[in-house]
């Protein structure tokens, strides 16, 4: 299944990413069947640093280390 980057949520004044954008592309990973890791997130929202996104899903409980 092909992914698309999300863009929902772009980010709003500021830089980095957004929570909601960290979450709205891992659901939509686990929703085409795949675990939502650092790096498919990352390609999904197509920015964002590894360590932000690392927080945020660790957060969230969806992963358990950096991959």
């Amino acid at each position: 299944m092909e992914s698309s980057n999300v863009s929902t949520f772009p980010p709003r004044g500021g830089r980095g990413i957004q929570e909601a954008q960290v979450w709205e592309a891992a659901d939509a990973l686990v929703h085409e069947g795949l675990r939502p890791t650092i790096e498919r997130v990352r390609q999904k929202i197509g920015s964002g640093s590894v360590g932000r996104q690392h927080s945020l899903l660790e957060c969230a409980g969806i992963c358990d280390s950096i991959q």
